[in-house]
């Protein structure tokens, strides 16, 4: 039987697009609703076990289209990858529509420990389970030199939200550091002569042999899948959330040690890549597991 998909639009980056990937690859076929009119998602709804919800918007349709799947014994979990929590926490009228939600849904996740913790005040329980990540590098050989030049994801849509003031105080502050730019498809800081801006990449393979630290000075955030990714590839991190085998820093006077650090150091951060494998071993079984529990 099927995994249905419906809350967001099967773009890019998006969480929905990541659990259909990491579905795919444990043979689970899926279906997004979002797709359909409304005979074929009732008659794709027949002929399914189980849903992910991931959704923003908290609004009534989508209420009514979880209470649809749990009457058609369909059980829905919805997944809390970040930003959808900060609105419920700053919005009373998206809470109500989250909490609405909420009686229909058989399970709730969250990307990280600390939403986990962070959503039960509000009246929503639910388990841990980290970011689905695809492909999964092999081990970073023993050998190789330690990159030196430093990446930084700066989304296009929120430019507050991903720390653009503090990304730019860090690059003006090191001018004889190499920067790489992902993400940023207007490229607002391409002018500064130590910026490489690529704009928004598909496949990070040509990137990641250029750089052994990651800088991710958000507001808030979920569990990052290129905090994971870097982790896996044993580059440095320097991340406003609390995570393992990261440096925590959020402000520019909280980063520039660590920047300095990573650039006397030789060796692969192999902590951190033994706490990301450990965490992520078989992540796509987890989920399955997860979704068939309920």
């Amino acid at each position: 039987m099927a995994t249905l998909l419906f809350g967001e639009p099967l773009k890019k980056a998006a969480p929905l697009k990541a659990y259909q990937a990491q579905l795919a690859e444990q043979g689970v076929h899926t279906h997004h609703l979002d797709d359909h009119g409304r005979l074929t998602w009732i008659a794709r709804a027949l002929t399914a076990r189980n849903a992910i919800l991931v959704t923003y918007e908290n609004s009534l349709y989508t209420a009514q289209r979880a209470a649809l799947l749990k009457r058609l014994g369909v059980k829905v979990a919805r997944f809390w990858v970040g930003s959808d929590l900060h609105l419920i926490q700053t919005q009373k009228k998206t809470l109500q529509g989250a909490l609405e939600i909420d009686r229909h849904v058989a399970a709730n996740f969250a990307v990280a420990p600390d939403m986990v913790s962070a959503l039960t005040p509000l009246g929503i329980e639910a388990s841990y389970l980290p970011s689905p990540i695809q492909n999964i590098p092999a081990p970073t050989p023993p050998g190789e030199t330690l990159p030196r030049g430093i990446l930084i994801y700066l989304g296009t849509r929120n430019y507050a939200l991903y720390g653009k003031d503090t990304i730019q105080q860090v690059v003006t502050a090191n001018p004889e550091k190499s920067f790489h730019i992902v993400g940023d498809e207007n490229h607002s800081l391409a002018s500064f002569p130590n910026v490489t801006s690529w704009g928004w990449v598909n496949d990070m393979k040509e990137v990641w042999p250029k750089v052994g630290l990651v800088l991710r000075p958000t507001l808030r955030d979920g569990m990052p899948r290129m905090v994971l990714e870097a982790l896996l590839r044993a580059r440095y991190v320097v991340y406003s959330g609390q995570f393992p085998g990261c440096w925590h820093g959020k402000r520019a006077e909280e980063i520039q040690p660590y920047i300095d650090q990573f650039m006397h150091m030789s060796e692969f951060n192999r902590d951190g890549e033994r706490q990301a494998r450990a965490l992520l071993c078989d992540s796509g079984e987890k989920l399955v597991a997860s979704l068939n529990r309920m």
